[in-house]
C-alpha cells in the first residue's frame, strides 16, 4: 500500500461518478420514507411544546412559573430543532456530488453516516460505536467516504437475519485510522436485489461494489470478512494526511 494519500478523488473505472450519483440517490429514495418518519418525532415534540407554551402564556398570571416553563419548553424545542438540522445536514452532505479531498474527522464521518442510514438499519441492527476521544484524522473525500459508509451499513441490512448487534470501531493507527464494522448476527444470504441493470433501484450488492471502488480510490482496500462464529466483518485502513 502506497504511503503517499491521493491529492484527487478519481473513480476508478468502470465506476463512473454519473453510476455513483444514480446509486446515492436511489439510496437517498429507498430512506426517503423512514427519514421521515424519524424526522417526524422532533417535529411533533416542536408542535407540542409550542402549543403548551402558547397555552399556558395565555392561561397564567404567576409570571415566575411561566419563566421556568418556559424555558424547560424551549429547550426541548431547541433538542427538537438540533435533531431536524442534523438529520437535513447528514442528508444533504450524502447527496452532494462534488468532493475534494481534505483533511476530514473520521468521528463525524461515521456519525453523518449512522444519521443517513439509521432510519432503516435500526430495525436490523442495535449499533453501538467504539471511538476514541477527540477528533481522528483522516484525508480523504468526504462524500466518497459517506458512500462507503452507508453502503457497508445498508448491506448489512440487507442481510436477512433475526434482529442482532453490530459494533463499529474506529481505532487510531500509524497511519491514519481504521474503521471495522462487525455485524454480529448470524450468517445468512444476501436478500434479493435489482441485477444492476436499472441503476434507479437501490441495490445493496452494487452499493458494496461501489464501496470496494471509493477505498481503492483513498488508495486502500475494503475488506469484508465471514469469521468462523458468522460474524461478517467490513474493515477498511484510511490514510492520515
Amino acid at each position: 500500500m502506497s504511503l503517499g494519500p491521493p491529492t484527487k478523488p478519481p473513480i476508478p473505472e468502470p465506476v463512473t461518478s454519473e453510476l455513483m450519483e444514480k446509486h446515492r440517490l436511489a439510496v437517498i429514495g429507498s430512506l426517503a420514507g423512514k427519514i421521515a418518519h424519524h424526522m417526524n418525532n422532533p417535529l411533533t415534540l416542536i408542535r407540542a411544546n409550542v402549543s403548551e407554551l402558547t397555552r399556558a402564556m395565555g392561561e397564567t398570571s404567576d409570571v415566575e412559573r411561566l419563566r421556568e416553563e418556559q424555558a424547560e419548553v424551549l429547550e426541548e424545542i431547541q433538542a427538537g430543532v438540533q435533531d431536524l438540522l442534523r438529520y437535513v445536514e447528514a442528508v444533504g452532505t450524502f447527496a452532494q456530488t462534488d468532493g475534494e479531498f481534505e483533511t476530514l474527522d473520521l468521528n463525524d464521518l461515521v456519525d453523518t453516516a449512522l444519521a443517513v442510514a439509521f432510519s432503516k438499519v435500526r430495525y436490523a441492527v442495535d449499533i453501538s460505536v467504539e471511538r476514541p476521544n477527540g477528533t481522528v484524522p483522516i484525508w480523504g473525500c468526504a462524500q466518497q467516504l459517506l458512500e462507503l459508509i452507508v453502503s457497508v451499513l445498508l448491506h448489512i441490512d440487507a442481510r436477512p437475519s433475526e434482529f442482532g448487534s453490530c459494533t463499529i470501531n474506529i481505532h487510531r493507527i500509524d497511519s491514519g485510522a481504521l474503521l471495522r464494522i462487525a455485524d454480529r448476527r448470524p450468517s445468512g444470504p444476501i436478500a434479493h436485489v435489482p441485477d444492476g441493470s436499472h441503476h434507479d433501484q437501490f441495490d445493496p450488492e452494487l452499493g458494496l461494489v461501489l464501496a470496494h471502488h471509493v477505498a481503492l480510490a483513498h488508495d486502500t482496500r475494503l475488506r469484508v470478512t465471514e469469521l468462523d462464529d458468522g460474524v461478517v466483518v467490513y474493515e477498511v485502513a484510511l490514510h492520515g494526511r
